[in-house]
Formats: C-alpha cells, sequence, structure tokens
C-alpha cells in the first residue's frame, strides 16, 4: 500500500497499493495517480496516511516546515536562517571560520583603493549598512548582444551574490527585496522533467522559488509577454504548474505586468 513502507519502493518499480482506492501503482507513479485520480495533494495525503507523530516541526523554532515529496516528507527545517543557527549552535568553529573569513575579506578592501571603486565594495557597504546598497551595486556584464544583460546581483535577503541573465530578473530580485512578506528565495532551484512534442525527455529549471513568512512557497518563471506563446515555452510552463500542484505550490508567470 502506499503507506509507510513507500519510501522503501522509491528506488524500484515494485507495485504498491493506493491507501484510498485500493489501485495498485508504481512509487513513481503514486503522485501523479493521488493529485489526478483523488483530486487531493500530495501533502494532504502524506498528512493522512504517511506522516509521523512530530515529523515536520522545526527543531530550532517550533513553525511547521515546508513539505517536500511523497518519498522525502517534510524538510526538517522551517528556513534557510533557522537551518544555519541549527549548524552554528552543534558546531560553533563554523561561526568561528565565517567571522574570520569576514575579516580577512574587511581588510583587503581597506588595504587596496583600487578594488574601493569598483562593485567588491558593496562588500563594505554592507557592513556600514548602507541603504542604497542594492540600487547601486548591481555589477553588469554585457556582451555583443545588445539584448542580453547578465551579471550579479547582491541579495541582504539571501545574504548572497545572485546571477542573472535579463533585465527582467535583476527587476524580479528588487520586487523581492522589497517585499514584506518573503523570507528568502532561491535563483534556479532545481530541474524539472517534461516531454517535448516530439517526445524527448527535457529539464525545466524555473528561475525562482520563494519561501514567504507564512511558509508557503512560489514557483516563478520570469518572462517577457512576447515569448508566452512559444511552444516550448509552454510546454515548460505546463511542467512547473502541474509541479506545483503536486507539492502544494504556487506557480506565477511575471511578465512586464507584474515586474515594471
Amino acid at each position: 500500500m502506499i503507506g509507510g513502507a513507500i519510501k522503501d519502493h522509491w528506488k524500484n518499480d515494485t507495485k504498491i497499493e493506493c491507501a484510498i482506492c485500493g489501485k495498485e501503482t508504481t512509487a513513481f507513479g503514486a503522485g501523479r495517480h493521488i493529485v489526478i485520480g483523488h483530486k487531493i495533494s500530495s501533502k494532504e495525503y502524506y498528512d493522512t496516511y504517511l506522516r509521523q507523530e512530530g515529523e515536520g516541526i522545526c527543531p530550532v523554532c517550533g513553525k511547521e516546515a515546508m513539505f517536500n515529496t511523497l518519498t522525502r516528507g517534510y524538510w526538517v527545517y522551517c528556513s534557510k536562517s533557522c537551518k544555519t543557527k541549527d549548524i552554528i549552535h552543534l558546531n560553533p568553529i563554523v561561526e568561528k571560520k565565517r567571522r574570520a573569513a569576514c575579516s580577512i575579506s574587511m581588510k583587503r578592501l581597506n588595504a587596496d583603493p583600487v578594488h574601493q571603486d569598483k562593485a567588491t565594495t558593496g562588500w563594505k557597504h554592507r557592513y556600514n549598512n548602507d541603504k542604497n546598497f542594492r540600487s547601486a551595486h548591481i555589477s553588469r556584464i554585457t556582451n555583443n548582444s545588445k539584448q542580453h544583460v547578465n551579471g550579479h546581483y547582491y541579495s541582504v535577503k539571501n545574504g548572497q551574490s545572485l546571477h542573472y541573465r535579463s533585465s527582467y530578473e535583476v527587476k524580479a530580485y528588487e520586487i523581492l527585496e522589497n517585499d514584506s512578506t518573503v523570507e528568502s528565495y532561491i535563483v534556479e532551484p532545481f530541474g524539472i522533467t517534461y516531454t517535448d512534442a516530439q517526445g524527448d525527455k527535457r529539464t525545466y529549471i524555473p528561475d525562482i522559488l520563494i519561501t514567504r513568512l507564512d511558509g508557503s512557497c512560489e514557483l516563478v518563471e520570469v518572462k517577457p509577454k512576447s515569448l508566452l506563446n512559444d511552444e516550448l515555452v509552454k510546454l515548460k510552463i505546463e511542467a512547473g504548474q502541474l509541479y506545483c500542484i503536486e507539492k502544494s505550490m504556487v506557480f506565477s508567470v511575471w511578465d512586464e505586468s507584474v515586474l515594471f
């Protein structure tokens, strides 16, 4: 049955029985069977038939963690910040090394006046709490194509530099940085397998995965309106929508109407 033993069957094609209707399916097709056949999300099924006592509760803050998949259950932590806090708590050496690395970076910036005029000055501004940091230090690298712009954007919410391939993506990052409901976001978080018009397997990589303060998640595709009628783009969006239905997430397309 699709119950406590599902994890043991995931790596093979063993037939398992649905706990709702008794139909036999493989572990690989269990999620699709539940969503399409019974009109409930994988999370609802997992909570009813698979979830263990205490599972999905963040050990740091006590909030509910995000649901992952039928085979993996819930994430251990509710957010990246809680995971970091727990790692530092369990291993103080991690925090000590992080502080030492920051100190070395600051010394190098202060000692080199040439670098202080470049985008790397953003690290110094960050420590000085410069309010204009995000808008003042977007480093752009333009190639021979005038339509293609790529570079790196420093995200305060994520504490790291994010790569972008268009001005649309930069605008999306700016919106997320200024949205008080957003806790963190990941650029190109994972791949989703889908089948193209020729029957070949392809991988679609969404642009952004957003985690909000209420624990909800949103998968975002950043795309100009002019490309939304492209057949390949349509297949990718459909794959993203199906994935989000199974994961109890929201899928959105951000075009000019959202970004500008």
